[in-house]
């Protein structure tokens, strides 16, 4: 920028020239706009002024403006200062830098001496600093003559906008002992990068429901140390072993970069389970109901017990007392599984081929491989509508690649006085990543028992179909026909279904064809509040449809649907459109959209244009939002030319949220508010649904209940009426005395002088000693006792390598040891006298900087030749020592706990302990994150 334009701002990098008139300084505060303009192109041209005084005079061009490239670390200007007079010039140039940047040459101040029309190039040099901001920051020169007002000049500089930062955890291991104190777990963040960012920082774990976040602002260049005071409950306390804390930090770009500490709570005792003997879970279930003035309760219970490797289990539950139906009863089943075989007896029901409903029993038998034989019978309940018995027998076996199933169903119904017959048989002939197919094909008759009522016709019945699909990188395909014939028997009689897809994907987008055909005669299902047939019905529909996929979901169809058969309120042909919306703004909002639309012109006798709709709409943020829904149906006059009568519309909206608290409950809670355009009945109602579940102690509630508040027309069989259901399910743990599982592991650690490995009573019990069993961390108690209780029974290991308080001791058997469990057993560890690698790590920074790097709990490492590690941990000051047989090893440090900044000298070093007991090894971390110093010198 010159002087003679102080308004211009940097813009590209360019050359321009300027100088500066001794007795005056215009600015363009006082200039019109126009003129501010013109003066700007100028400017960034070329602009000359000269310093006059009588015939002296000079001028100075440089580049305005600079910016650094991101892995820059020096930016040059060549600033050149010509004598435009006729007299030798003395001038005294004085340059600054702007904070984040350091001046590297010239010095900043120079004399610059000139004869007449001389010119000297200054070349300057600057280093961008670590924490140099993005930002355009003025270099500052001034040119002065001896009794003359310094000439002032301006060229700018900027870092590139870099986004970057890095996390460092201070402690990778925290052991936790004694009572449950807070948890101190600190982390480094540094923003590395030249813009300021703000940080999310979190903490979680979901076994310790840990779920913290924390947002931390820093400037370019800076550093700081967030340390996580954790507290943990009681009853987790008591259950802690090792766990991880997973620390998540993201900045505002969405980078984001994951650490871990583990805690590790070590301690003499411990109980695996809570009982030595085998325990049978029961979990008792018990709830109430209550509808309008209809009041029902029931009861309900299931356990499992483990045989070994095998599972016996039952359920039992009771129908709802208290209601005025005789379709309920008490049901129950006990079922048996092995590796082999499944078997089950009680209670079943199913829709596989027949609809069944009864007791009976199924037996799963796997001999070998895939292979699967499967055999059922049921037979109805004494009170159950349904009469009919069934046998059902499957065999599923692998034949080369394909994968084989045969069924074959009887069904005999004694009160329609007809049986069934089907054979099954389905191939999946090939499934692969891409492509996938499976046909079948049955055959089966209905065979009248009654002569009175025969069947009219008598004949065999069949069925096949296939599923088919292609999923390409651009083309996907999806293919499914089913047909049965009409004399096929049971609940797929006269099934035809068409579900045809082609599609075409183009990056985010797909677009596709589709057709789609129902048809069934089944009227097994109904509706038992309508009473209608919900499974009846013949519709047809093909058309297009587009959708997206990226942020949000977006699909939009349309086409034509025929519909001959259904429900009365239902045109038989329209033009429909579909569409469907999901959107998801980060944490402001999330919006979905699902609409259903058709359109008949001329429909009846009457031509009446017809429009049907079904919309639902639901904008939520967080947890609350609002929902809306809204239907329009039309009626026709079924029993005459079907001409339109009226629409049924139904308009539904209320607000809902959802709550957290107390780590354990959660409630739903909504309002709703309907109105039926047709009648104007209008319906207000509140709803909630609260829950309490605690895994640990086996207890779970749930209360659900809808509250009307307002009411002005009838609803079908109470759905106005108010409901309050409250289930409550808890888990018993019944130990078996009768039969002991599981034993316990006593371990008794001492100091073996006299080396016969029998504690003698002049022998000191080790204290304080860390030993790993089976990976569980324990430490020994002020008698060298260590008690790991009701565990299963089979081979576990000792690992010593972690001792870090007794100095130049190791265990007599070996730092690895391996203890076979049959019942309980208490094993004696002698210690003898070991070899010794001790030292200290020691932080070494600038005598400006305030190194916030600690030394305490920085794991130390040390490997042999075969691959055996030992490990400790720094304490407070710095110092570590391991014990370790005789034999050569690398010592190191954990490279995971230092960055670029902050580094060891030198990470690793040898350490011979073969003919020496005790050898020292001293690491030396050298940090560098403090600002640097720089040593003027001025030019002579």
């Amino acid at each position: 920028m010159c002087n003679v334009c102080p308004g211009c701002m940097p813009g590209n990098p360019g050359n321009y020239s300027g100088g500066l008139i001794a007795q005056r300084q215009p600015t363009m505060r006082n200039c019109f706009p126009y003129i501010y303009f013109v003066l700007l192109l100028i400017c960034n041209t070329f602009c000359k002024t000269l310093l006059a005084q009588e015939d002296i005079a000079f001028a100075v061009t440089m580049k305005d403006s600079i910016i650094a490239d991101r892995n820059a670390d020096f930016l040059y200007n060549n600033i050149s200062v010509i004598n435009k007079g006729n007299q030798h010039l003395l001038l005294k140039n004085q340059l600054e830098a702007p904070e984040g940047w350091k001046l590297m040459a010239p010095a900043q101040t120079l004399n610059i001496e000139l004869p007449p029309g001389g010119q000297q190039l200054v070349p300057v040099v600057l280093m961008k600093l670590h924490h140099a901001a993005a930002g355009w920051l003025p270099v500052v020169m001034k040119l002065s003559i001896q009794g003359l007002k310094p000439a002032v000049y301006r060229f700018y500089v900027k870092a590139n906008p870099v986004c970057s930062f890095r996390i460092t955890p201070l402690k990778e291991l925290i052991q936790l002992q004694g009572n449950n104190d807070a948890i101190k777990i600190p982390v480094r963040i540094k923003n590395t990068g030249t813009v300021s960012s703000l940080y999310t920082a979190g903490f979680r774990n979901n076994r310790l429901e840990v779920n913290h976040a924390v947002t931390i602002r820093l400037k370019p260049g800076t550093d700081t140390i967030y340390t996580f005071a954790l507290r943990l409950g009681e009853q987790v306390w008591r259950q802690l072993r090792r766990e991880r804390i997973s620390i998540d930090i993201t900045d505002t770009t969405g980078v984001s970069y994951q650490q871990h500490t583990d805690l590790e709570r070590i301690q003499h005792t411990l109980k695996e389970r809570p009982s030595p003997y085998q325990v049978f879970p029961l979990y008792v279930e018990s709830g109430s109901m209550q509808w309008g003035d209809q009041f029902s309760y029931f009861g309900a219970a299931r356990g499992e017990l483990m045989l070994g490797r095998n599972r016996l289990g039952f359920f039992y539950r009771s129908k709802q007392y208290g209601l005025g139906n005789t379709l309920e009863q008490n049901i129950f089943g006990v079922s048996y599984q092995t590796k082999k075989w499944d078997i089950y007896a009680g209670h079943l029901s199913g829709i596989r081929y027949f609809f069944t409903y009864g007791n009976g029993f199924r037996i799963n038998y796997r001999p070998a491989g895939k292979t699967e034989i499967s055999l059922s019978a049921v037979k109805h309940n004494r009170i159950s509508i349904y009469k009919n018995n069934n046998v059902t027998g499957s065999i599923r076996y692998p034949l080369k690649q394909m994968s084989v199933l045969h069924a074959v169903s009887v069904d005999i119904d004694r009160a329609k006085k007809y049986n069934g017959y089907l054979l099954y048989n389905e191939v999946q002939v090939f499934s692969k990543e891409k492509i996938s197919l499976q046909v079948n094909a049955g055959i089966g008759k209905v065979q009248s028992t009654s002569k009175r009522l025969p069947l009219r016709e008598e004949r065999p019945g069949g069925a096949w179909g296939y599923v088919f699909g292609y999923r390409g990188k651009h083309l996907e395909l999806s293919s499914f026909v089913q047909y049965n014939s009409q004399f096929y028997p049971g609940l797929n009689k006269g099934l035809i279904i068409h579900m045809h897809d082609v599609n075409w994907k183009f990056g985010s987008n797909v677009v596709g064809i589709f057709y789609q055909y129902n048809h069934s005669d089944v009227t097994t299902l109904r509706d038992t509040i309508y009473n209608t047939d919900a499974l009846k019905f013949d519709m047809a529909r093909y058309g297009v449809r587009y959708s997206r996929n990226g942020k949000g979901t977006c699909s939009v169809s349309g086409g034509i649907m025929k519909q001959s058969q259904g429900f009365s309120g239902s045109m038989p042909e329209y033009a429909f459109m579909e569409l469907l919306l999901k959107m998801n703004a980060g944490k402001i909002f999330s919006l979905m959209i699902n609409a259903t639309g058709g359109y008949n012109n001329a429909y009846g006798t009457d031509r009446k244009q017809v429009l049907v709709t079904n919309t639902n709409i639901s904008l939520s943020r967080g947890n609350m939002g609002i929902k809306g829904y809204f239907m329009q149906m039309p009626v026709f006059d079924i029993m005459g030319h079907r001409n339109f009568l009226r629409y049924n519309q139904t308009l539904l909206v209320g607000p809902f949220a959802g709550f957290s608290f107390l780590k354990h409950i959660r409630a739903n809670v909504y309002y709703n508010f309907s109105k039926s355009l047709y009648d104007n009945s209008i319906s207000n109602r509140v709803g909630c649904n609260v829950s309490y579940s605690h895994p640990r102690n086996g207890l779970t509630l749930n209360c659900t209940a809808v509250l009307p508040l307002q009411s002005s027309g009838p609803a079908p069989n109470g759905l106005n009426e108010r409901y309050v259901n409250v289930s409550v399910n808890k888990r018993f743990n019944i130990p078996l005395f009768f039969r002991k599982k599981y034993s316990t592991l006593n371990l008794i650690s001492f100091s073996d002088v006299n080396g016969n490995g029998i504690k003698e009573p002049s022998e000191k019990p080790i204290g304080d000693l860390q030993v790993d069993i089976n990976n569980i961390p324990f430490i020994t108690d002020e008698k060298g006792n260590i008690s790991y209780k009701n565990i299963s029974q089979g081979e576990y290991q000792l690992d010593f390598r972690r001792i870090s308080n007794i100095r130049g001791l190791v265990p007599a058997a070996g730092l690895s040891q391996r203890i076979q469990v049959k019942n309980d057993i208490t094993v004696m560890l002698p210690f003898r006298k070991s070899r010794v690698i001790s030292g200290n790590v020691t932080v070494s920074a600038d005598s400006l900087g305030k190194s916030q790097f600690s030394r305490g709990n920085i794991k130390v490492t040390a490997s042999d030749s075969s691959g055996l590690i030992y490990s400790t941990l720094t304490n407070d000051t710095g110092d570590y020592f391991l014990n370790v047989p005789a034999g050569k090893y690398v010592v190191s440090l954990n490279p995971q706990a230092f960055d670029g900044k902050i580094k060891p000298r030198q990470m690793s070093y040898v350490a011979d302990v073969n003919r020496d007991t005790t050898v020292v090894i001293n690491f030396e971390v050298i940090d560098k994150s403090r600002r640097i110093r720089f040593f003027n010198s001025n030019a002579k």
